[in-house]
């Protein structure tokens, strides 16, 4: 399988290094799946990566969703990753429920997670 991928509406299209630089720009890179800002200024943020975060002979892992403090503060409180579109979609509501519910937020200056 391949590192690299492009999205194609919901499918991940695998591609070689090779592949990768041949295809065109606007395909490449990551691309905004959802974002939400929350009533307490958080925001969660899901995105396709463009490059497979796999680890070792864990699965594929093309979709990340991240939670930050406030707008434009890029500090994560959160991040969980995926293997396909609708987990992403799945898990980015499923985190911005948790934020809603006060399981993830800011307990101190470093914002760690409960």
């Amino acid at each position: 399988m391949g590192e690299y991928g492009i999205l194609r509406g919901k499918e991940v299209i695998e591609l070689t290094f090779e592949e990768y630089l041949k295809t065109p720009a606007q395909l490449k890179g990551s691309h905004r799946i959802e974002r939400t800002i929350m009533s307490n200024g958080m925001v969660v943020s899901t995105v396709f990566l463009c490059i497979n975060h796999k680890f070792g002979n864990g699965p594929d892992l093309w979709f990340e969703t991240m939670v930050f403090p406030k707008e434009n503060e890029y500090r994560e409180l959160h991040t969980d990753r995926y293997t396909t579109y609708d987990e992403a979609i799945e898990g980015h509501n499923r985190i911005c429920y948790m934020v809603t519910s006060g399981k993830i937020k800011l307990n101190n200056e470093e914002g760690e997670e409960e």
